[in-house]
Protein backbone atom coordinates (compact mmCIF):
# COMPACT_ATOMS: atom_id res chain seq x y z
CA UNK A 1 0.00 0.00 0.00
CA UNK A 2 2.92 2.07 0.72
CA UNK A 3 4.24 2.15 -2.83
CA UNK A 4 0.46 3.01 -4.31
CA UNK A 5 0.47 5.62 -2.11
CA UNK A 6 3.77 7.19 -3.32
CA UNK A 7 2.53 6.12 -6.77
CA UNK A 8 -0.74 8.16 -6.46
CA UNK A 9 1.10 11.26 -4.97
CA UNK A 10 4.04 11.23 -7.80
CA UNK A 11 1.47 10.70 -10.66
CA UNK A 12 -0.31 14.09 -8.90
CA UNK A 13 3.47 16.18 -8.95
CA UNK A 14 3.89 14.67 -12.72
CA UNK A 15 0.66 15.74 -13.80
CA UNK A 16 0.78 19.27 -12.27
CA UNK A 17 4.16 19.71 -13.72
CA UNK A 18 2.72 18.50 -17.22
CA UNK A 19 0.09 21.17 -16.99
CA UNK A 20 2.52 24.03 -16.00
CA UNK A 21 4.40 23.43 -18.94
CA UNK A 22 1.37 23.47 -21.38
CA UNK A 23 0.75 26.57 -19.53
CA UNK A 24 3.69 28.81 -20.02
CA UNK A 25 3.14 27.23 -23.82
CA UNK A 26 0.12 28.76 -24.44
CA UNK A 27 -0.31 30.70 -27.27
CA UNK A 28 -1.72 34.16 -27.85
CA UNK A 29 -2.04 34.97 -31.44
CA UNK A 30 -5.41 36.18 -32.59
CA UNK A 31 -5.28 34.51 -36.53
CA UNK A 32 -3.91 31.02 -38.04
CA UNK A 33 -3.76 29.30 -41.10
CA UNK A 34 -4.65 25.96 -41.58
CA UNK A 35 -3.04 24.71 -44.52
CA UNK A 36 -5.72 21.55 -46.03
CA UNK A 37 -7.31 20.35 -49.58
CA UNK A 38 -9.55 22.25 -51.31
CA UNK A 39 -12.16 19.09 -50.41
CA UNK A 40 -12.17 20.27 -46.73
CA UNK A 41 -12.39 23.86 -47.00
CA UNK A 42 -15.66 22.72 -49.05
CA UNK A 43 -17.07 19.82 -46.07
CA UNK A 44 -16.40 23.44 -43.73
CA UNK A 45 -18.50 26.09 -45.58
CA UNK A 46 -20.86 23.70 -46.78
CA UNK A 47 -22.43 23.27 -43.65
CA UNK A 48 -23.31 25.57 -40.79
CA UNK A 49 -22.37 22.71 -38.17
CA UNK A 50 -19.16 21.56 -39.02
CA UNK A 51 -16.59 20.38 -36.98
CA UNK A 52 -12.93 20.60 -37.86
CA UNK A 53 -11.33 17.25 -37.52
CA UNK A 54 -7.78 16.47 -35.27
CA UNK A 55 -6.28 13.35 -36.70
CA UNK A 56 -4.53 10.97 -34.48
CA UNK A 57 -0.88 11.55 -33.74
CA UNK A 58 0.42 8.47 -35.71
CA UNK A 59 -0.85 9.95 -38.85
CA UNK A 60 2.09 12.60 -38.49
CA UNK A 61 4.20 12.84 -41.64
CA UNK A 62 7.30 13.96 -39.70
CA UNK A 63 9.06 10.58 -38.83
CA UNK A 64 10.65 12.10 -35.67
CA UNK A 65 7.27 13.84 -34.34
CA UNK A 66 7.03 12.80 -30.19
CA UNK A 67 10.96 11.64 -30.30
CA UNK A 68 12.45 15.17 -30.18
CA UNK A 69 11.15 15.59 -26.74
CA UNK A 70 12.86 12.58 -25.86
CA UNK A 71 15.87 13.62 -27.43
CA UNK A 72 15.79 16.65 -24.98
CA UNK A 73 15.00 14.70 -21.74
CA UNK A 74 18.09 12.60 -22.08
CA UNK A 75 17.15 9.42 -20.20
CA UNK A 76 16.97 6.24 -21.71
CA UNK A 77 15.09 4.87 -18.90
CA UNK A 78 12.40 7.00 -19.39
CA UNK A 79 11.90 6.84 -22.82
CA UNK A 80 11.93 3.03 -22.45
CA UNK A 81 9.24 2.89 -19.63
CA UNK A 82 6.98 5.33 -22.34
CA UNK A 83 7.66 3.09 -24.82
CA UNK A 84 6.31 -0.34 -23.19
CA UNK A 85 3.24 2.13 -21.77
CA UNK A 86 2.89 2.76 -25.47
CA UNK A 87 3.07 -0.88 -26.77
CA UNK A 88 -0.48 -1.58 -24.86
CA UNK A 89 -2.54 0.74 -25.94
CA UNK A 90 -2.70 2.72 -29.08
CA UNK A 91 -1.15 6.51 -29.32
CA UNK A 92 -4.02 8.46 -27.26
CA UNK A 93 -2.98 11.86 -28.88
CA UNK A 94 -4.51 13.97 -31.25
CA UNK A 95 -3.57 17.01 -33.27
CA UNK A 96 -4.42 20.14 -34.85
CA UNK A 97 -1.30 22.13 -36.83
CA UNK A 98 -1.52 25.66 -37.53
CA UNK A 99 0.53 29.07 -38.25
CA UNK A 100 0.54 32.23 -36.93
CA UNK A 101 -1.61 33.83 -39.80
CA UNK A 102 0.22 37.46 -39.02
CA UNK A 103 3.92 38.11 -36.65
CA UNK A 104 5.61 40.90 -35.66
CA UNK A 105 3.03 43.34 -36.22
CA UNK A 106 1.88 42.57 -39.30
CA UNK A 107 5.61 42.14 -41.22
CA UNK A 108 5.28 38.74 -41.66
CA UNK A 109 2.59 36.52 -42.51
CA UNK A 110 2.38 32.50 -43.40
CA UNK A 111 -1.07 33.49 -45.14
CA UNK A 112 0.40 32.91 -48.84
CA UNK A 113 3.77 31.55 -49.14
CA UNK A 114 5.67 29.32 -51.35
CA UNK A 115 7.30 26.92 -49.07
CA UNK A 116 4.22 26.30 -47.18
CA UNK A 117 2.36 25.52 -50.16
CA UNK A 118 5.21 23.10 -51.54
CA UNK A 119 4.81 21.38 -47.71
CA UNK A 120 2.00 21.37 -46.65
CA UNK A 121 -0.88 22.75 -49.14
CA UNK A 122 -1.25 19.97 -51.40
CA UNK A 123 -4.58 18.29 -53.18
CA UNK A 124 -5.43 14.48 -52.02
CA UNK A 125 -2.82 13.53 -54.85
CA UNK A 126 0.26 14.90 -53.00
CA UNK A 127 0.06 17.80 -55.60
CA UNK A 128 1.98 20.72 -54.81
CA UNK A 129 0.61 24.09 -54.30
CA UNK A 130 -2.79 22.55 -55.32
CA UNK A 131 -4.58 22.58 -51.87
CA UNK A 132 -5.60 25.99 -49.81
CA UNK A 133 -5.53 27.11 -46.60
CA UNK A 134 -7.68 28.61 -44.36
CA UNK A 135 -7.36 31.87 -42.32
CA UNK A 136 -9.20 31.18 -38.77
CA UNK A 137 -10.31 33.37 -35.74
CA UNK A 138 -8.34 31.87 -32.57
CA UNK A 139 -11.56 32.55 -30.58
CA UNK A 140 -12.81 28.93 -32.48
CA UNK A 141 -10.45 27.54 -30.11
CA UNK A 142 -12.24 28.73 -26.79
CA UNK A 143 -14.58 26.55 -25.22
CA UNK A 144 -16.38 26.57 -22.24
CA UNK A 145 -18.08 23.98 -20.36
CA UNK A 146 -21.06 24.11 -18.29
CA UNK A 147 -21.61 21.60 -15.55
CA UNK A 148 -24.52 21.11 -13.36
CA UNK A 149 -24.56 23.39 -10.83
CA UNK A 150 -24.78 26.47 -14.06
CA UNK A 151 -21.25 27.50 -13.39
CA UNK A 152 -18.82 28.32 -16.62
CA UNK A 153 -15.52 26.49 -16.55
CA UNK A 154 -12.38 27.21 -19.47
CA UNK A 155 -12.34 23.70 -21.41
CA UNK A 156 -8.14 23.52 -22.12
CA UNK A 157 -8.23 20.54 -24.62
CA UNK A 158 -8.38 22.86 -27.63
CA UNK A 159 -6.01 25.65 -26.68
CA UNK A 160 -3.51 26.43 -28.91
CA UNK A 161 0.02 25.96 -27.83
CA UNK A 162 3.13 27.45 -29.23
CA UNK A 163 5.89 24.22 -30.70
CA UNK A 164 8.92 24.17 -28.74
CA UNK A 165 12.18 24.47 -30.68
CA UNK A 166 15.07 21.91 -30.03
CA UNK A 167 18.53 22.91 -31.24
CA UNK A 168 21.32 20.69 -31.10
CA UNK A 169 24.68 21.26 -30.37
CA UNK A 170 28.29 20.06 -29.59
CA UNK A 171 27.32 18.90 -26.41
CA UNK A 172 23.55 19.31 -25.28
CA UNK A 173 20.44 20.53 -26.69
CA UNK A 174 18.59 23.94 -25.99
CA UNK A 175 15.38 25.58 -26.33
CA UNK A 176 15.28 27.97 -28.88
CA UNK A 177 11.53 29.94 -27.79
CA UNK A 178 12.49 29.25 -24.15
CA UNK A 179 11.34 32.76 -22.24
CA UNK A 180 13.60 32.87 -19.54
CA UNK A 181 14.42 29.12 -19.81
CA UNK A 182 11.06 28.76 -17.67
CA UNK A 183 10.01 25.53 -19.80
CA UNK A 184 13.49 23.89 -19.09
CA UNK A 185 13.54 24.23 -15.52
CA UNK A 186 9.74 22.38 -15.74
CA UNK A 187 11.46 19.35 -17.34
CA UNK A 188 14.30 19.10 -15.58
CA UNK A 189 11.44 19.18 -12.18
CA UNK A 190 9.53 16.42 -14.11
CA UNK A 191 12.59 14.58 -14.99
CA UNK A 192 13.74 13.95 -11.24
CA UNK A 193 9.79 12.63 -10.64
CA UNK A 194 9.47 10.47 -14.00
CA UNK A 195 13.21 8.58 -12.59
CA UNK A 196 11.20 8.28 -9.47
CA UNK A 197 8.19 6.36 -10.73
CA UNK A 198 10.85 4.50 -12.82
CA UNK A 199 12.70 3.70 -9.38
CA UNK A 200 9.15 2.45 -8.05
CA UNK A 201 8.75 0.46 -11.29
CA UNK A 202 11.78 -1.56 -10.80
CA UNK A 203 11.03 -3.15 -7.30
CA UNK A 204 8.74 -5.08 -9.19
CA UNK A 205 8.98 -7.45 -11.77
CA UNK A 206 7.99 -6.86 -15.35
CA UNK A 207 4.47 -9.52 -15.26
CA UNK A 208 2.97 -7.43 -12.15
CA UNK A 209 0.15 -5.17 -12.89
CA UNK A 210 2.08 -2.08 -10.76
CA UNK A 211 4.79 -2.65 -12.28
CA UNK A 212 3.07 -1.79 -16.07
CA UNK A 213 0.34 0.65 -14.59
CA UNK A 214 3.63 2.58 -13.85
CA UNK A 215 5.03 2.81 -17.44
CA UNK A 216 0.92 3.36 -18.79
CA UNK A 217 1.49 6.39 -16.15
CA UNK A 218 4.36 7.40 -17.98
CA UNK A 219 3.04 7.34 -21.56
CA UNK A 220 -0.10 8.77 -20.91
CA UNK A 221 1.70 12.21 -19.39
CA UNK A 222 4.09 12.39 -21.51
CA UNK A 223 2.14 12.11 -24.49
CA UNK A 224 0.14 15.17 -23.28
CA UNK A 225 3.20 17.08 -24.13
CA UNK A 226 5.62 15.35 -26.11
CA UNK A 227 4.38 15.93 -29.35
CA UNK A 228 4.65 19.82 -28.11
CA UNK A 229 9.02 19.68 -29.39
CA UNK A 230 10.05 20.04 -32.66
CA UNK A 231 13.29 20.19 -34.06
CA UNK A 232 14.88 23.46 -34.52
CA UNK A 233 15.08 22.69 -38.20
CA UNK A 234 11.51 24.11 -38.16
CA UNK A 235 11.99 27.00 -35.72
CA UNK A 236 10.73 29.76 -39.20
CA UNK A 237 7.57 27.83 -38.77
CA UNK A 238 6.26 29.50 -35.30
CA UNK A 239 4.01 26.36 -35.60
CA UNK A 240 0.79 26.35 -33.11
CA UNK A 241 -0.89 23.47 -31.94
CA UNK A 242 -4.00 21.77 -30.28
CA UNK A 243 -3.00 18.55 -28.65
CA UNK A 244 -5.03 16.60 -26.66
CA UNK A 245 -5.11 13.45 -24.97
CA UNK A 246 -8.48 11.43 -25.51
CA UNK A 247 -8.45 7.73 -23.65
CA UNK A 248 -8.91 4.89 -26.41
CA UNK A 249 -12.09 4.19 -25.26
CA UNK A 250 -14.06 7.57 -25.46
CA UNK A 251 -16.75 8.25 -27.53
CA UNK A 252 -15.51 11.58 -28.95
CA UNK A 253 -12.80 9.05 -31.34
CA UNK A 254 -14.59 8.93 -34.85
CA UNK A 255 -13.35 7.44 -38.43
CA UNK A 256 -13.70 8.01 -41.62
CA UNK A 257 -12.97 6.33 -44.80
CA UNK A 258 -9.60 6.08 -45.82
CA UNK A 259 -9.15 6.12 -49.38
CA UNK A 260 -5.22 6.04 -49.23
CA UNK A 261 -4.14 2.89 -51.18
CA UNK A 262 -2.33 0.01 -49.38
CA UNK A 263 -3.66 2.09 -45.43
CA UNK A 264 -6.07 0.55 -43.25
CA UNK A 265 -10.00 1.45 -44.27
CA UNK A 266 -10.46 3.76 -41.56
CA UNK A 267 -8.39 7.08 -40.17
CA UNK A 268 -9.18 8.09 -36.49
CA UNK A 269 -10.34 11.65 -35.30
CA UNK A 270 -12.00 14.22 -33.31
CA UNK A 271 -13.77 16.77 -33.85
CA UNK A 272 -13.79 20.20 -33.03
CA UNK A 273 -15.75 21.61 -29.78
CA UNK A 274 -17.09 25.05 -32.05
CA UNK A 275 -18.68 24.68 -35.16
CA UNK A 276 -16.12 26.02 -37.63
CA UNK A 277 -17.63 28.03 -40.22
CA UNK A 278 -18.61 31.29 -38.26
CA UNK A 279 -14.82 31.81 -37.54
CA UNK A 280 -13.49 31.34 -40.72
CA UNK A 281 -11.84 34.67 -41.67
CA UNK A 282 -10.58 33.49 -45.53
CA UNK A 283 -9.75 30.98 -47.92
CA UNK A 284 -6.73 31.16 -50.09
CA UNK A 285 -6.78 28.99 -52.65
CA UNK A 286 -3.04 27.63 -54.03
CA UNK A 287 -1.32 28.91 -57.31
CA UNK A 288 -2.00 25.38 -58.71
CA UNK A 289 -5.91 24.39 -57.79
CA UNK A 290 -7.64 23.46 -61.80
CA UNK A 291 -10.35 25.83 -62.01
CA UNK A 292 -8.82 28.21 -59.60
CA UNK A 293 -11.66 31.12 -60.57
CA UNK A 294 -14.75 28.93 -60.33
CA UNK A 295 -13.61 27.48 -56.54
CA UNK A 296 -13.00 31.18 -55.63
CA UNK A 297 -16.38 32.06 -56.99
CA UNK A 298 -18.07 29.16 -55.20
CA UNK A 299 -16.54 29.48 -51.77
Amino acid sequence: QKDKDEKIKTEKEVEKIINTIRNIAKSEVKTVVHYTKVFVADIYVKSTNAKMHYSNAIYMNDPMEGKVFFEYLSDKTIEAAYINGEKRTETSVYLGSFLPAEENNGDVSHEDELVMWRTYGKDEHCKEAAGCNIVLSCSFFETKTFPEDGSSTKDTSEELLNVVYVKKLKNKKLLTNDSKDKIDAEIKALKILLKELVRLRNKYKPKDDFYKDIENTIFKQLSKICFLFKSADYNFENEVRVITYMPRNSDSIKFRDNPEEGAPPKRFYIESHNDILPFVKKIFLGPKVEHHQQWGLYF
